[in-house]
């Protein structure tokens, strides 16, 4: 028989036994790994908050530090069924299944019907009878993939034609849009172009400005025989407000946006959106208003998705509403961002989806900061 030196295994102290496996330590042992494994379950707790931007819900997904809890209790799981004894099973006694880092099975959050996303509204409806309701998934699913796999830049016309920088958000509060050109111009490009004497001209084309309406709707008339879909939607904004010496007429507006939309204006197909969304100045339609809002979105306007994420949250569908409100944070608007910080609150979006909406704006936000428009922000240009 080889010795202990040969085989290089030290021996016992004297005084002690070798442990046993299936004698009176094996009680000790399985009591052991059942505390450690209340232990690691106790810390990895911490550990669920990562989550995936999935349609529908949003469901927790296995960390590493999961997996590696899960391969560790499926060691101890083995160890308890080699070394249990026949004759102490009893009921109960069998292991039970570890569930940790699984998938739970998504579930239909109206049970009491049948709920399908229409192609052209975008609002969750109840199925049609008699309508083909596998044709209508279909299209639903095509229809969703589109909105979310597009539209995540905003659009050139959101640029400054002098820095090329995106323009902060509202646009409306951080820029200009002169009739001659119909260019929008960032607050810090109209300030540098009055620090070099430029009070009366265009940045851009250095057309002089006109002081009275007239001229300046003249401007926008011209641009607008021509066919241009800016002009058109410009035109219709000040019928919708009544400015520029115009009587407020919104039948005019909605008519000029819709030629507008047509000839593909992003911004015209927000306008109807939030007209036949609301009922103001038409008759309501909602699925048209979020059909206009879809087209913009596409195309990348960022209130347009917002809208979508509201239309969506109303109807319960939480996991589209906060996929629209991710793209739209990121993108730099703040809105969306605050909705989902309060599902996050509620429990309807997960940390992981906060914090990476929180770090999209902020990166969003820090691109579209130039010295120049902060000096116009402190002297209220």
């Amino acid at each position: 028989m080889p010795s202990a030196k040969q085989t290089g295994c030290a021996r016992p102290a004297r005084g002690t036994s070798m442990p046993l496996v299936n004698g009176s330590h094996a009680p000790v042992r399985l009591f052991c790994l059942a505390v450690l494994a209340v232990v690691v379950e106790v810390w990895s707790l911490g550990e669920r908050t990562a989550g995936s931007e999935i349609v529908g819900k949003t469901w927790p997904t296995p960390s590493d530090f999961d997996l590696r809890k899960r391969d560790f209790l499926g060691a101890a799981q083995r160890f308890a069924a080699q070394n249990a004894r026949p004759e102490r099973k009893g009921p109960g006694s069998e292991a039970k299944r570890s569930v940790s880092g699984g998938r739970q099975a998504r579930q239909n959050p109206y049970p009491d019907r049948q709920v399908v996303f229409c192609s052209m509204s975008g609002v969750a409806a109840p199925a049609q009878a008699g309508g083909s309701v596998e044709s209508d998934d279909t299209a639903a699913r095509d229809l969703q993939q589109r909105l979310m796999a597009s539209g995540h830049e905003r659009p050139e016309g959101d640029r400054c034609p002098i820095c090329f920088d995106l323009i902060e958000l509202p646009m409306a509060k951080h820029s200009k849009t002169n009739a001659c050109c119909l260019k929008k111009v960032c607050n810090g490009c109209i300030m540098a172009a009055r620090r070099r004497g430029m009070n009366d001209r265009c940045p851009f084309c250095r057309t002089p400005i006109p002081e009275d309406d007239a001229p300046m709707l003249a401007m926008i008339r011209k641009r607008v025989d021509k066919g241009d879909a800016e002009a058109i939607t410009l035109l219709g904004e000040h019928y919708y407000y009544g400015d520029l010496g115009l009587t407020k007429d919104v039948p005019r507006a909605i008519e000029l946006w819709t030629e507008a939309a047509e000839l593909g204006s992003i911004y015209a197909h927000y306008h109807l959106g939030h007209m036949y969304c609301t009922g103001n100045g038409v008759e309501e339609d909602k699925p048209r208003g979020i059909h206009h809002w879809q087209q913009a979105a596409i195309k990348g306007d960022v209130e347009s998705r917002h809208n979508l994420g509201l239309a969506e949250y109303e109807n319960g569908n939480y996991g589209h509403a906060v996929q629209h409100w991710m793209i739209s944070a990121k993108m730099g608007y703040e809105q969306s961002l605050n909705n989902i910080k309060v599902m996050f609150k509620e429990g309807q979006a997960t940390k992981a989806i906060y914090a990476g909406a929180l770090l999209g704006y902020r990166d969003a936000v820090e691109e579209m900061k130039s010295p120049q428009r902060e000096d116009a922000k402190r002297l209220g240009v």
